[in-house]
């Protein structure tokens, strides 16, 4: 082998080195950086990536979300929470991040968790109390003074120690009410043992100054849920999300979340639209990414991308200028093993979460037997309480030939049709519909208007004018044609172009011969006219002659 060869040789180890490298350079940045949808996907149908393809953020909580929304129908499912997305469990209880779509108004939700996330606490236990002289534990609870009920809760929230709260306080159903005093329980347990209960002689003093609740409240072992469509109360807690109004519909919109420890900054087109500083740190999960479960929303996504960092606004805009169909490179790692029989398992496990996550069982737009379509709602509505939104258009009154039905049964499909809530009105052409062709008769010196009757019977009012038919049947004459003050016969039915409408320039009188002067015997080029009559003598004068 001489060197010519050696040298080849090591030139394509070389190349081939530099190959594999930057192979694995892309491989690694997907799997920092994955693009977990590359092409518009139907946003009713549910996904599903698995939690192996979800990077942790590189430096503590901070992350990027950038997703690129098409809705195109707000009223889809209107009056339920419309899911696009979240990470965490199947039934969205714990979220990092998950966003919604505002069941009535034109608002996109995105909630958080955190680490000071309210609980869930039980119904007070009346005159229990955490017995503060119990000799064989220490710093077995904390005691607070003259506090908010919600300040206690927060401070039970963030220890994990704390099982429950023993409170003298005026109505525990408001946070914001005072509490006398605020007991918390940090031995993890709520045995009979840690308590006493309050003689009725001990708690004079306390219910002579109105404050009736004295008791204990459990923290339940779980925090609220994140939910919306379970937790009614969830919008309580402004602390847990940011919203952004009036989001575009009917184009695509790039939509980028970016979370720092204790900031959220939301992104729309490149621009920002706010910012939320939170109350304590972001709490990471390690669950799966569940995309537009439950029907979804009306419309397309696409380009769904996660970041391991908070991105810069600069990095923002340029996602933004890619827009939603950018050149990419070839996926290397999230189609690795997705076999047919991982894709079964994917759709068990999104089929399993539907009926953790859905309202009222509704599991996806297929389970469309749940949706009532009716002629005051034709989008559908999921009960009989939800607000009707969108009724089916028979027609303006008086001037269409259809007219709603009185009280219609439920549509068969979404939209409905006309047969299924319209019904045909009777005519002044046609006042019995037994009798066809016979017309409302009306009195001497009135005209039949031909209208659509809003009645069950036509009325004379309705059917009868003493003005000229022509006039009232929206005939449009053709250009150098005059619609003329004409009847039709017997009803406005019987009017034509022919009848109604005359040529102007045929009406026109013709201009009069030239006039001779009896004088000369020439003709004139004008008309004679009279100058005007004074007092003294009427003189006629003459135009010269042409």
């Amino acid at each position: 082998m001489n060197l010519t060869n050696v040298g080849i040789l090591i030139i394509c180890l070389l190349i081939i080195y530099y190959l594999v490298r930057k192979y694995l350079e892309f491989v690694e940045k997907q799997r920092k950086n994955p693009v977990f949808i590359r092409d518009p996907i139907n946003a009713k149908n549910p996904l599903l990536r698995n939690r192996e393809d979800m990077p942790l953020p590189k430096n503590g909580n901070g992350y990027t979300l950038s997703v690129w929304l098409w809705i195109d129908d707000y009223e889809w499912l209107y009056g339920q929470w419309k899911h696009i997305l979240h990470k965490g469990d199947r039934g969205a209880e714990q979220c990092q991040p998950s966003m919604w779509l505002h069941p009535k108004e034109n608002k996109l939700y995105v909630f958080f968790d955190s680490d000071e996330r309210k609980y869930n606490y039980d119904k007070i236990q009346k005159d229990k109390m955490l017995n503060t002289y119990l000799p064989k534990y220490d710093n077995y609870y904390s005691a607070y003074h003259g506090i908010k009920l919600g300040e206690l809760k927060k401070e039970c929230n963030i220890n994990p120690d704390c099982a429950s709260i023993s409170v003298v306080c005026k109505n525990i159903q408001n946070d914001n009410h005072m509490c006398k005093y605020g007991i918390l329980n940090l031995t993890d347990s709520n045995k009979d043992d840690y308590f006493f209960k309050y003689e009725t002689e001990d708690k004079k003093e306390y219910i002579q100054d109105n404050y009736l609740d004295i008791g204990t409240i459990n923290k339940l072992s779980e925090a609220s849920s994140m939910n919306p469509n379970k937790n009614t109360k969830l919008l309580d807690d402004v602390d847990l999300y940011q919203s952004v109004d009036n989001i575009p519909l009917g184009r695509w919109f790039n939509f980028v979340l970016v979370i720092e420890a204790r900031a959220s900054s939301i992104y729309i087109d490149g621009k920002l639209k706010n910012t939320k500083v939170l109350s304590s740190n972001i709490k990471q999960n390690n669950g799966d990414l569940y995309v537009t479960n439950c029907g979804g929303y009306s419309g397309l996504l696409t380009q769904l991308r996660y970041y391991e960092k908070s991105l810069s606004y600069k990095d923002v805009m340029n996602i933004y200028r890619w827009g939603p169909n950018p050149w990419q490179w070839p996926e290397f790692l999230l189609l690795n093993g997705k076999t047919k029989k991982k894709f079964i398992k994917d759709r068990k496990r999104i089929d399993e979460s539907q009926k953790f996550l859905c309202r009222e069982g509704r599991t996806s737009d297929t389970d469309i037997t749940e949706v009532k379509f009716t002629c005051d709602n034709i989008k559908g509505i999921l009960n009989e309480n939800s607000i009707p939104k969108k009724k089916y258009p028979c027609g303006p009154e008086g001037y269409s030939r259809w007219k709603d039905k009185v009280n219609p049964g439920p549509c068969k499909e979404r939209d409905c049709s006309k047969k299924e809530c319209c019904i045909e009105k009777k005519s002044c052409n046609n006042p019995y519909s037994h009798n066809l062709g016979i017309i409302y008769q009306c009195p001497t010196g009135f005209n039949n208007t031909g209208a659509y009757c809003e009645g069950s019977d036509c009325t004379e009012k309705e059917c009868c004018t003493q003005e000229e038919t022509c006039m009232l049947s929206g005939i449009e004459c053709d250009d150098g044609m005059t619609l003329t003050p004409n009847n039709c016969g017997a009803s406005i039915a019987g009017c034509t172009k022919k009848i109604c409408c005359t040529d102007q320039r045929a009406r026109e009188d013709p201009s009069p011969p030239p006039a001779k002067d009896s004088d000369s015997g020439k003709s004139s080029g004008e008309t004679p006219t009279e100058s005007p009559v004074t007092t003294e003598s009427p003189v006629t004068t003459k135009s010269s002659t042409a």
